[in-house]
């Protein structure tokens, strides 16, 4: 082998090396879930999204086919991953302050959503959607 290969050769695994190094991890929760939501008026399902940045970690709800009907941005998002939970809170309008609690597995989050102004707890799970890879 040619110096000159040699020396390309070196180029390119430094080069990888420098890569694959400087990587950032991606935070457990970033991404889409698709969740469903058992009420008693009924199961409503949408989409939550999570994004890191470096303001922190956010949130989205869309809620397009529950009786709010809109995007929500979520408050006091916390996520703490010893315990892999995640708490959240959002102003759902009408039906007034919602807190949110879910456990991190996987792929999967489950827990539960308190509605404050009628003092319940209702099932909340939802699984990381699939990005499609092309």
């Amino acid at each position: 082998m040619s110096k000159r290969h040699t020396y390309c050769l070196y180029f390119l695994v430094l080069l990888m090396a420098g890569c694959a190094g400087s990587r950032q991890t991606v935070h457990p929760l970033a991404g889409n879930w698709d969740y469903t939501l058992d009420t008693p008026q009924g199961v409503y399902t949408g989409v939550l999204t999570f994004t890191e940045s470096e303001e922190g970690l956010a949130g989205t709800i869309d809620m397009a086919d529950s009786p709010i009907g809109s995007e929500v941005v979520v408050d006091e998002l916390v996520f703490d991953s010893e315990t892999m939970q995640v708490t959240y809170s959002f102003d759902s309008g009408e039906f007034g302050m919602m807190s949110v609690t879910l456990t991190l597995d996987g792929d999967n989050l489950d827990g539960l959503m308190t509605v404050h102004q009628f003092g319940i707890d209702v099932p909340l799970a939802a699984q990381r959607q699939v990005e499609d890879e092309q």
